[in-house]
C-alpha cells in the first residue's frame, strides 16, 4: 500500500483514499497506521479489520499527494 491508493476499508465497509502512512508493518509494528479520506472526511485507522487495494494500477496524480497550499 502507498499514498494515493484507493482501498476498500473493511473496518468501515467503504472506499477510502490513503493520504498518509504513519507506520508500516515490520518486526516492531503489527498494523498499518494510515490517514484516510472517505465520505465522512479524514480519519486515522490501524486497518486491523483489513483492507483491499481497489486497483493496483490506480495512481493518484502526483501533485495531489502531500500538496500544501502556499500561504
Amino acid at each position: 500500500m502507498k499514498v494515493g491508493d484507493l482501498i476498500y476499508w473493511h473496518g468501515s465497509n467503504s472506499i477510502a483514499l490513503v493520504i498518509e502512512i504513519d507506520a508500516c508493518p515490520n518486526e516492531h509494528a503489527e498494523a498499518w497506521w494510515v490517514c484516510l479520506l472517505d465520505e465522512e472526511g479524514t480519519v486515522t485507522d490501524d486497518l486491523s479489520d483489513g483492507f483491499t487495494i481497489v486497483d493496483e494500477d490506480f495512481d493518484w496524480p502526483e501533485w495531489h499527494v502531500n500538496y500544501k497550499e502556499d500561504k
